[in-house]
């Protein structure tokens, strides 16, 4: 397995820490398992900040997009892949 991203912070609107990110993933399946091979995964997001109190209490609101594609055993010729679309609240504190 590996994987690899970057991350990029910048103000908006007079407004910090808002992120962009990107990444992606290589995971190859254990010899034992017979059906899965590997899986490719790329991930790219965007975070808003929404409340900060003294470091003590953050919150984001993210946005993020994933493109996977799975392939399995050789005789398999179908296409696995498709797209993620997702929305996550994070909370800190």
């Amino acid at each position: 397995m590996y994987s690899a991203g970057l991350t990029y912070k910048f103000c908006l609107f007079g407004k910090k820490d808002f992120t962009l990110g990107a990444g992606y993933a290589f995971l190859k399946a254990p010899s034992k398992n017979d059906e899965l091979k590997q899986t490719k995964v790329f991930e790219t997001y965007f975070s808003i900040p929404i409340y900060e109190k003294e470091k003590l209490l953050t919150s984001h609101l993210t946005f993020d997009w994933q493109w996977m594609k799975d392939k399995f055993r050789e005789e398999d010729k179908k296409d696995h892949s498709g797209h993620i679309f997702g929305v996550r609240l994070n909370l800190g504190f």
